[in-house]
């Protein structure tokens, strides 16, 4: 068994949240020694069935755009705030090298839409002939496994298996006892990372938690978890049904959703119309009061209400409502918050 005093950090979760954390900070800080634990295959968010990869309601199109755009923007706000995940070659990672057992996304396009994606992203992406694609000035790339054998000094992966997960029911192991080993003191950090999703984790988890909070510095990215231990700092902003996106040295940019945890959360695409607008923000050019972005959604489950819509409350706050495929689109910013939260 892993002994507590060997680990910087402890992080309970091994979706893509948890992973992209761990990478993050371990690139960032080399020296430093992390602990991933899982209870699963890393790499899996709400289970097999990934909102953000493999569900019925996403169009692989839809997907596939909104992950580029995404880590398009993000690469802009990066380097306009000076973020330090810019030296960071964590967003380079994309849904065709996201190899855990889903299809490459661009192979599943029409030609037609192969053809318009790539004379729109010409400028910004390089796709080879194994559909791999490679941002232009990035020459990292890896896929997940690659990434896991990086941190593979650092990550342990237990051999219970998810009996029942589902966001309704709450979560269910087969071996609580590993998870309370985890939180109340065996293997446990000063620091410590809960990336557990949508789910909402055993009483088993949460008391061990309780136990194992006095003298801890313990960050959690939640919104249906939010434990019940004083003083915790859960990255929740401006209400308990929001969560932090990132931070930059002006502003905010926040999400949430009406339905999180439910399994009709749909995929969001920007359109021209909408990078304009977040560009026009970013660089100050714009106050808006309220608009509205007019994302592009899925499934049978669209309402006016879900539409995205920009509340611009200040000078610093910016509040975006409705999203999904969060893991993908949220990784490296909720990554670079956890690591200026525990090593800033």
């Amino acid at each position: 068994m892993h002994n507590a005093d060997q680990y910087d950090l402890l992080i309970v979760g091994g979706g893509i949240i948890g992973l992209f954390s761990a990478y993050h900070i371990k690139y960032l800080h080399p020296e430093k020694k992390i602990l991933l634990v899982t209870e699963k295959k890393v790499g899996y968010g709400n289970t097999e069935n990934c909102v953000a990869l493999s569900s019925p309601i996403c169009e692989s199109r839809q997907i596939y755009k909104m992950y580029l755009e995404s880590l398009l923007l993000f690469e802009r706000y990066s380097m306009l705030v000076g973020y330090k995940i810019y030296k960071s070659p964590i967003y380079s990672i994309t849904s065709s090298t996201y190899s855990m057992g889903f299809d490459p996304l661009f192979t599943r396009l029409k030609d037609s839409d192969k053809t318009d994606f790539i004379r729109k992203y010409s400028d910004f992406v390089k796709i080879h002939k194994d559909d791999h694609i490679f941002f232009n000035g990035i020459a990292h790339h890896f896929n997940v496994h690659e990434l896991i054998s990086k941190i593979k000094d650092s990550y342990i992966q237990l051999g219970g298996v998810i009996a029942e997960a589902t966001p309704a029911k709450g979560i269910v192991y087969t071996d609580n006892k590993a998870h309370i080993n985890l939180i109340d003191g065996n293997i446990i950090s000063d620091k410590v990372i809960l990336c557990m999703g949508s789910y909402l984790p055993s009483n088993n988890i949460i008391d061990g938690l309780r136990i194992s909070s006095k003298n801890k510095k313990i960050v959690a990215f939640q919104s249906d978890f939010i434990p019940d231990i004083p003083n915790l700092p859960v990255f929740n902003f401006p209400d308990e049904r929001s969560f932090l996106l990132a931070r930059g040295n002006h502003f905010y940019l926040s999400l949430t959703s009406n339905e999180w945890g439910s399994g009709k959360e749909t995929a969001w695409k920007y359109t021209a119309e909408d990078d304009s607008i977040l560009d026009a923000i970013l660089h100050k050019r714009i106050n808006i009061e309220r608009g509205i972005l007019k994302g592009v959604w899925g499934g049978d489950n669209y309402t006016e209400d879900k539409i995205p819509r920009i509340r611009h409350y200040n000078e610093q706050i910016l509040y975006v409502e409705g999203a999904s495929g969060r893991g993908l689109k949220l990784g490296p910013y909720i990554a670079a918050e956890f690591e200026r939260k525990m090593f800033n």
